[in-house]
């Protein structure tokens, strides 16, 4: 706003706006969307009708928007069995690079340009990861996961075997499907 002065006043702005701010130097209105974050020095100069002038000097900081990593959980895998989750985000500016901290079971790996946790996994247990997506200002989010591979299904054959006899020598094969290693 401007006080003081004399007739018609013309603004005018010097320095460099983030992408995605106007200044209007009619009314002296600063508006739009920011899509670059950073610190900005700008002056803004009021002019009235009799050449009379005054200015202010301004640092507009324009900080990181929130970026959410989805889903918010993820399915359990099973050994042995593809698995494949895809991780999106909402809230980011530009190109987004994924990345994943905490270790992966065996069989998986992590996609960083398309966010893609895929693979056959060929060992169980509990994984805590973490996921964070960065948008093209360096602004990011995280989400963090237990990835859960459960045991494969182990059948041991034959469903049934024969009956023996006392004093006979006996043997039978078992065999198994399904599990993983030696």
């Amino acid at each position: 706003t401007q006080s003081g002065g004399i007739g018609t006043i013309a603004f005018a702005l010097t320095g460099t706006l983030p992408t995605g701010l106007s200044f209007d130097t009619a009314t002296g209105v600063l508006s739009g969307t920011p899509t670059q974050t950073g610190s900005f020095n700008i002056t803004v100069t009021a002019t009235d009708a009799n050449g009379c002038l005054g200015s202010r000097a301004y640092t507009l900081v324009v900080d990181c928007q929130t970026l959410t990593v989805n889903p918010a959980t993820i399915p359990n895998g099973t050994a042995g069995s593809p698995y494949s989750q895809a991780f999106t985000q909402t809230g980011g500016i530009g190109t987004i690079t994924f990345s994943l901290t905490g270790t992966l079971p065996t069989g998986l790996s992590f996609d960083t340009g398309t966010g893609v946790l895929s693979g056959t996994p060929t060992q169980t247990g509990s994984f805590n990861i973490t996921v964070t997506a960065t948008d093209a200002n360096g602004c990011f989010g995280s989400r963090s996961y237990t990835l859960v591979i459960d045991c494969q299904v182990i059948t041991v054959d034959p469903a049934t075997i024969p009956n023996g006899t006392a004093g006979s020598p006996y043997s039978q094969a078992v065999t198994h499907t399904g599990g993983i290693g030696g």
